[in-house]
Protein backbone atom coordinates (compact mmCIF):
# COMPACT_ATOMS: atom_id res chain seq x y z
CA UNK A 1 0.00 0.00 0.00
CA UNK A 2 1.29 3.45 -0.92
CA UNK A 3 0.54 6.34 1.42
CA UNK A 4 1.34 9.91 0.46
CA UNK A 5 1.25 12.70 3.02
CA UNK A 6 1.04 16.23 1.68
CA UNK A 7 0.83 19.34 3.81
CA UNK A 8 0.45 23.08 3.50
CA UNK A 9 -0.30 25.91 5.89
CA UNK A 10 -3.90 24.91 6.44
CA UNK A 11 -4.36 21.19 5.95
CA UNK A 12 -2.81 17.76 5.82
CA UNK A 13 -3.99 15.30 3.18
CA UNK A 14 -3.32 11.59 3.22
CA UNK A 15 -3.62 9.68 -0.05
CA UNK A 16 -3.77 5.93 0.30
CA UNK A 17 -3.92 3.77 -2.81
CA UNK A 18 -3.64 0.02 -3.00
CA UNK A 19 -0.60 -1.35 -4.83
CA UNK A 20 -2.67 -2.97 -7.57
CA UNK A 21 -4.32 0.35 -8.37
CA UNK A 22 -1.01 2.03 -9.32
CA UNK A 23 1.16 0.79 -12.16
CA UNK A 24 4.02 2.97 -13.26
CA UNK A 25 5.55 2.36 -16.66
CA UNK A 26 8.78 3.68 -15.20
CA UNK A 27 9.00 1.88 -11.89
CA UNK A 28 6.03 -0.23 -10.81
CA UNK A 29 7.85 -2.17 -8.10
CA UNK A 30 9.11 0.84 -6.20
CA UNK A 31 5.62 2.33 -5.91
CA UNK A 32 4.57 -0.43 -3.52
CA UNK A 33 7.60 -0.04 -1.24
CA UNK A 34 7.65 2.14 1.92
CA UNK A 35 8.70 5.71 1.27
CA UNK A 36 12.22 6.39 2.62
CA UNK A 37 12.48 9.21 5.16
CA UNK A 38 15.03 11.99 4.81
CA UNK A 39 15.51 13.93 8.03
CA UNK A 40 12.18 14.64 9.69
CA UNK A 41 10.19 14.65 6.43
CA UNK A 42 9.26 11.70 4.18
CA UNK A 43 11.03 11.53 0.86
CA UNK A 44 8.59 11.62 -2.06
CA UNK A 45 9.44 10.01 -5.37
CA UNK A 46 8.55 11.85 -8.57
CA UNK A 47 5.63 9.48 -9.02
CA UNK A 48 4.38 10.15 -5.50
CA UNK A 49 4.64 13.90 -6.04
CA UNK A 50 2.56 13.63 -9.21
CA UNK A 51 -0.10 11.56 -7.47
CA UNK A 52 -0.13 13.91 -4.51
CA UNK A 53 -0.62 16.94 -6.74
CA UNK A 54 -3.35 15.28 -8.75
CA UNK A 55 -5.18 14.08 -5.66
CA UNK A 56 -5.02 17.51 -4.02
CA UNK A 57 -6.42 19.08 -7.19
CA UNK A 58 -9.26 16.55 -7.30
CA UNK A 59 -10.16 17.20 -3.65
CA UNK A 60 -9.98 20.96 -4.10
CA UNK A 61 -12.30 20.67 -7.10
CA UNK A 62 -14.86 18.80 -5.01
CA UNK A 63 -14.66 21.28 -2.16
CA UNK A 64 -15.11 24.21 -4.53
CA UNK A 65 -17.76 22.85 -6.87
CA UNK A 66 -20.00 20.70 -4.66
CA UNK A 67 -23.53 21.80 -3.89
CA UNK A 68 -25.06 22.10 -0.43
CA UNK A 69 -28.76 21.42 0.25
CA UNK A 70 -31.13 24.27 -0.61
CA UNK A 71 -30.59 27.03 1.99
CA UNK A 72 -33.78 28.92 1.24
CA UNK A 73 -34.40 32.00 -0.87
CA UNK A 74 -31.86 34.80 -0.56
CA UNK A 75 -33.14 38.23 -1.67
CA UNK A 76 -35.64 36.53 -3.95
CA UNK A 77 -32.95 34.38 -5.58
CA UNK A 78 -33.40 30.62 -5.79
CA UNK A 79 -30.13 28.68 -5.95
CA UNK A 80 -29.85 25.66 -8.30
CA UNK A 81 -30.20 23.40 -5.26
CA UNK A 82 -33.85 24.52 -5.22
CA UNK A 83 -34.64 22.74 -8.47
CA UNK A 84 -32.04 20.00 -8.93
CA UNK A 85 -31.03 16.88 -7.00
CA UNK A 86 -27.94 17.95 -5.04
CA UNK A 87 -27.10 14.34 -4.19
CA UNK A 88 -27.06 13.36 -7.87
CA UNK A 89 -25.09 16.48 -8.80
CA UNK A 90 -22.38 15.82 -6.21
CA UNK A 91 -22.11 12.22 -7.39
CA UNK A 92 -21.40 13.59 -10.87
CA UNK A 93 -18.63 15.78 -9.43
CA UNK A 94 -16.99 12.81 -7.67
CA UNK A 95 -17.08 10.77 -10.86
CA UNK A 96 -15.64 13.63 -12.89
CA UNK A 97 -12.86 14.25 -10.35
CA UNK A 98 -11.88 10.56 -10.34
CA UNK A 99 -12.06 10.28 -14.13
CA UNK A 100 -9.92 13.39 -14.59
CA UNK A 101 -7.33 12.21 -12.07
CA UNK A 102 -7.04 8.77 -13.69
CA UNK A 103 -6.60 10.35 -17.14
CA UNK A 104 -3.98 12.83 -15.88
CA UNK A 105 -2.09 10.05 -14.11
CA UNK A 106 -2.09 8.00 -17.31
CA UNK A 107 -0.58 10.95 -19.16
CA UNK A 108 2.29 10.72 -16.65
CA UNK A 109 2.81 6.98 -17.12
CA UNK A 110 0.82 5.90 -14.06
CA UNK A 111 -2.17 3.58 -14.24
CA UNK A 112 -4.80 4.02 -11.53
CA UNK A 113 -7.96 2.08 -10.80
CA UNK A 114 -10.82 4.57 -11.08
CA UNK A 115 -12.97 2.79 -8.50
CA UNK A 116 -10.10 2.89 -5.99
CA UNK A 117 -9.61 6.61 -6.60
CA UNK A 118 -13.34 7.26 -6.37
CA UNK A 119 -13.62 5.37 -3.09
CA UNK A 120 -10.65 7.28 -1.64
CA UNK A 121 -12.10 10.65 -2.68
CA UNK A 122 -15.45 9.80 -1.12
CA UNK A 123 -13.80 8.61 2.07
CA UNK A 124 -11.62 11.72 2.42
CA UNK A 125 -14.51 14.04 1.56
CA UNK A 126 -17.14 12.35 3.70
CA UNK A 127 -18.79 15.68 4.52
CA UNK A 128 -19.72 16.03 0.85
CA UNK A 129 -20.59 12.35 0.46
CA UNK A 130 -23.01 12.73 3.38
CA UNK A 131 -25.07 15.42 1.63
CA UNK A 132 -28.45 13.93 0.74
CA UNK A 133 -31.53 15.23 -1.01
CA UNK A 134 -34.20 16.17 1.51
CA UNK A 135 -37.14 17.03 -0.71
CA UNK A 136 -39.45 17.82 2.19
CA UNK A 137 -36.97 20.39 3.52
CA UNK A 138 -36.46 21.81 0.02
CA UNK A 139 -40.19 22.36 -0.42
CA UNK A 140 -40.61 23.80 3.08
CA UNK A 141 -37.91 26.40 2.44
CA UNK A 142 -39.38 27.29 -0.96
CA UNK A 143 -42.89 27.72 0.37
CA UNK A 144 -46.09 26.54 -1.27
CA UNK A 145 -46.41 29.71 -3.36
CA UNK A 146 -43.35 28.67 -5.38
CA UNK A 147 -44.03 26.51 -8.43
CA UNK A 148 -40.64 24.87 -7.80
CA UNK A 149 -42.42 22.88 -5.09
CA UNK A 150 -44.43 21.22 -7.87
CA UNK A 151 -41.30 19.60 -9.30
CA UNK A 152 -41.35 15.86 -8.67
CA UNK A 153 -38.31 13.80 -7.72
CA UNK A 154 -38.16 12.66 -11.33
CA UNK A 155 -38.23 16.30 -12.46
CA UNK A 156 -35.34 17.10 -10.11
CA UNK A 157 -33.30 14.27 -11.62
CA UNK A 158 -34.09 15.43 -15.16
CA UNK A 159 -33.26 19.04 -14.34
CA UNK A 160 -29.99 17.86 -12.80
CA UNK A 161 -29.11 16.25 -16.13
CA UNK A 162 -29.99 19.50 -17.91
CA UNK A 163 -27.91 21.54 -15.46
CA UNK A 164 -24.92 19.24 -15.88
CA UNK A 165 -25.30 19.26 -19.65
CA UNK A 166 -25.40 23.06 -19.63
CA UNK A 167 -22.39 23.27 -17.31
CA UNK A 168 -20.34 20.82 -19.37
CA UNK A 169 -21.06 22.70 -22.60
CA UNK A 170 -20.75 26.29 -21.41
CA UNK A 171 -24.45 27.14 -21.70
CA UNK A 172 -26.26 29.76 -19.65
CA UNK A 173 -27.03 28.10 -16.31
CA UNK A 174 -29.71 30.68 -15.54
CA UNK A 175 -31.70 29.29 -18.46
CA UNK A 176 -31.58 25.87 -16.82
CA UNK A 177 -33.33 27.44 -13.84
CA UNK A 178 -35.86 29.13 -16.14
CA UNK A 179 -36.61 25.77 -17.74
CA UNK A 180 -37.20 24.23 -14.30
CA UNK A 181 -39.53 27.13 -13.47
CA UNK A 182 -41.60 26.49 -16.58
CA UNK A 183 -41.80 22.79 -15.74
CA UNK A 184 -43.13 23.77 -12.32
CA UNK A 185 -45.71 26.02 -14.00
CA UNK A 186 -46.81 23.18 -16.25
CA UNK A 187 -47.09 20.81 -13.30
CA UNK A 188 -49.20 23.25 -11.31
CA UNK A 189 -51.41 24.73 -14.00
CA UNK A 190 -51.09 22.44 -16.98
CA UNK A 191 -54.44 20.70 -16.47
CA UNK A 192 -56.36 23.93 -15.99
CA UNK A 193 -54.80 26.35 -18.47
CA UNK A 194 -56.44 26.06 -21.87
CA UNK A 195 -54.92 27.04 -25.18
CA UNK A 196 -55.93 30.57 -25.99
CA UNK A 197 -54.95 33.63 -27.92
CA UNK A 198 -53.14 36.49 -26.23
CA UNK A 199 -54.79 39.91 -26.09
CA UNK A 200 -53.74 43.34 -24.82
CA UNK A 201 -54.19 43.93 -21.10
CA UNK A 202 -57.04 46.38 -21.67
CA UNK A 203 -58.86 44.20 -24.20
CA UNK A 204 -62.66 44.22 -24.00
CA UNK A 205 -63.65 40.58 -24.02
CA UNK A 206 -67.26 41.51 -24.72
CA UNK A 207 -66.25 42.47 -28.26
CA UNK A 208 -68.04 40.35 -30.87
CA UNK A 209 -66.76 41.79 -34.14
CA UNK A 210 -64.63 38.97 -35.64
CA UNK A 211 -62.45 41.40 -37.60
CA UNK A 212 -61.64 43.44 -34.50
CA UNK A 213 -60.97 40.28 -32.51
CA UNK A 214 -58.62 38.94 -35.19
CA UNK A 215 -56.80 42.27 -35.41
CA UNK A 216 -56.36 42.45 -31.63
CA UNK A 217 -54.70 39.07 -31.23
CA UNK A 218 -51.05 39.53 -30.23
CA UNK A 219 -48.82 37.68 -32.66
CA UNK A 220 -45.58 36.06 -31.59
CA UNK A 221 -42.43 37.65 -33.03
CA UNK A 222 -40.98 35.91 -36.08
CA UNK A 223 -37.75 35.30 -34.14
CA UNK A 224 -39.71 33.18 -31.65
CA UNK A 225 -41.81 31.22 -34.14
CA UNK A 226 -38.88 30.54 -36.49
CA UNK A 227 -36.68 29.23 -33.66
CA UNK A 228 -39.53 27.07 -32.39
CA UNK A 229 -40.00 25.62 -35.88
CA UNK A 230 -36.26 24.94 -36.10
CA UNK A 231 -36.35 23.04 -32.79
CA UNK A 232 -39.38 21.00 -33.88
CA UNK A 233 -37.64 20.01 -37.10
CA UNK A 234 -34.44 18.76 -35.49
CA UNK A 235 -35.63 17.37 -32.18
CA UNK A 236 -35.06 13.65 -31.64
CA UNK A 237 -36.86 12.29 -28.59
CA UNK A 238 -37.91 14.34 -25.60
CA UNK A 239 -34.47 15.28 -24.17
CA UNK A 240 -35.33 13.25 -21.09
CA UNK A 241 -37.78 15.98 -20.04
CA UNK A 242 -40.96 14.28 -21.25
CA UNK A 243 -42.75 14.68 -24.58
CA UNK A 244 -45.66 16.47 -22.88
CA UNK A 245 -43.30 19.14 -21.53
CA UNK A 246 -41.62 19.67 -24.91
CA UNK A 247 -45.05 19.97 -26.56
CA UNK A 248 -46.03 22.48 -23.86
CA UNK A 249 -42.88 24.56 -24.38
CA UNK A 250 -43.34 24.72 -28.16
CA UNK A 251 -47.11 25.26 -28.14
CA UNK A 252 -47.67 28.79 -29.54
CA UNK A 253 -50.84 29.18 -27.48
CA UNK A 254 -49.31 27.97 -24.23
CA UNK A 255 -45.61 27.73 -23.31
CA UNK A 256 -44.24 29.48 -26.37
CA UNK A 257 -45.99 32.71 -25.41
CA UNK A 258 -43.60 33.04 -22.48
CA UNK A 259 -40.52 32.08 -24.47
CA UNK A 260 -37.66 34.44 -25.22
CA UNK A 261 -34.92 34.35 -27.80
CA UNK A 262 -32.51 33.33 -25.02
CA UNK A 263 -34.69 30.51 -23.70
CA UNK A 264 -35.20 29.07 -27.19
CA UNK A 265 -31.50 29.39 -27.99
CA UNK A 266 -30.82 27.39 -24.82
CA UNK A 267 -33.39 24.74 -25.75
CA UNK A 268 -32.03 24.55 -29.30
CA UNK A 269 -28.51 23.92 -28.01
CA UNK A 270 -29.82 21.25 -25.63
CA UNK A 271 -31.44 19.55 -28.63
CA UNK A 272 -28.14 19.63 -30.56
CA UNK A 273 -26.23 18.13 -27.61
CA UNK A 274 -28.92 15.50 -27.02
CA UNK A 275 -28.93 14.49 -30.69
CA UNK A 276 -25.14 14.10 -30.75
CA UNK A 277 -25.17 12.00 -27.58
CA UNK A 278 -27.99 9.87 -28.97
CA UNK A 279 -26.04 9.22 -32.17
CA UNK A 280 -22.90 8.39 -30.20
Amino acid sequence: MTTINTSNATQVTTVTLKPNSIKSDADTASSAAPLPAIGSKPFLSDQAKILSSLYTSASDYLKTEHMEPFPGMVKGYIAPSGYINVEKYNAYLFDKAATTMVAAAKDNGITLDKEEVLAQLKNDNSDITAIKLDDRDRKAKLGQSSVFTDLTLSDLDNMTDVYIMAKENGLNLEEAGALALRKGVQNRYGDTVQESNLYPGDWDFTETDPDKIAAAIIRLPDSITSKADEIRNKIQGDLGLGSDFIDYLLNPRLGLRGATDASLDFLSKLVDIHNKQKQA
